[in-house]
């Protein structure tokens, strides 16, 4: 958790020019840092990076003249311990004393080969996103927002989370927050410029639906008979996988 923690200030104190302070606690149930942009006050519970080698294992496949491939799938989709650490940050970030005086966030270290799974994996939980292909045309797949159970909702105490992979950053807006608005004008989201996944922003996007609906998330079937409720179209989904390729093996050795 410290070198989370000084992974943060670093990028918040030398990257940004923020003034990021570690909150005196004396247990672990109080978000981690406060800090200040000159306008300002955040509160940031930090996670440290999770167990990235939980993934599945290599299958091997055949390429011909006794020949094989290993391979490696690791589907985009939404974890339920995710959801868990999500929660939990929720919850100190609320047990923090000032902290609906702040905006307040929570910030994801990831580190090693399977950082960007993971992060997507973050995304996906956060905001319930499924993957879904047109059934009678051939027009582009799309990533539905709000397609699942979402975490976000759920959070409302929470505007933010940043993600860092591998010292790259990228900070995803919960638009169910409250003063979404003016957090979305903040310095510190402004020093995200691009990196930024915000369901606001996607109005125009076509690769992109926001499924903005009271329907229940546990039939997926439903759920995709609101989908063509809203857009016309029939889809169904599908799972995308992130795949790794291994040492492969010749006639057995």
């Amino acid at each position: 958790m410290e070198r989370a923690k000084q992974i943060a200030m670093i990028w918040l104190n030398d990257e940004f020019g923020f003034d990021a302070q570690s909150i005196d606690t004396t247990d672990d149930r109080r978000a981690d840092l406060r800090a200040n942009d000159g306008e300002f006050d955040y509160t940031i519970e930090v996670k440290d990076k999770l167990d990235t080698g939980n993934h599945s294992s290599f299958s091997e496949l055949p390429v011909g003249d006794g020949r094989t491939a290993s391979i490696r799938a690791d589907a985009h989709k939404r974890l339920n311990r995710l959801d868990n650490i999500l929660r939990d940050g929720s919850d100190q970030i609320a047990k923090t004393p000032g902290n609906e005086f702040t905006f307040n966030m929570i910030w994801f270290n990831f580190e090693g080969p399977n950082a960007d799974i993971m992060g997507r994996r973050l995304l996906y939980t956060f905001y319930g996103v499924a993957d879904l292909c047109p059934r009678h045309s051939d027009g582009d797949g799309v990533n539905c927002v709000y397609f699942d159970y979402n975490a976000a909702y759920n959070m409302k105490n929470v505007h933010g989370i940043v993600i860092c992979e591998n010292r790259e950053l990228q900070i995803a807006i919960n638009e169910f927050a409250d003063d979404i608005d003016t957090f979305r004008l903040t310095p510190l989201v402004r020093r995200f410029g691009n990196a930024k996944y915000d369901p606001g922003d996607f109005e125009s996007d076509e690769s992109k639906i926001v499924l903005r609906s009271s329907i229940s998330r546990k039939d997926g079937s439903d759920v995709l008979d609101e989908v063509k409720r809203q857009t016309g179209l029939e889809y169904y989904r599908i799972e995308m996988n992130r795949y790794t390729f291994g040492p492969g093996r010749s006639n057995g050795r």
